[in-house]
């Protein structure tokens, strides 16, 4: 049981809660070359393209 609480700790990716407010002041791009200083890689959908936005997607679109 050791092993494996050491092993999921040494595997998983922690930030404190002052770190994640810090993320949130941050725009896009000054928090991507942050995030990249923890060596943590994440995805962007919207980046893909495969991703597209249609109008009716959007939250203040009505019909």
């Amino acid at each position: 049981m050791f092993c494996t609480l050491m092993y999921s700790q040494l595997a998983g990716q922690a930030f404190k809660v002052e770190e994640l407010a810090a993320f949130n002041k941050l725009d896009r791009a000054a928090f991507k070359t942050e995030i990249k200083k923890y060596r943590y890689t994440f995805y962007d959908k919207t980046e893909s393209p495969a991703f597209i936005l249609f109008e009716y997607d959007s939250p203040d679109f009505y019909l």
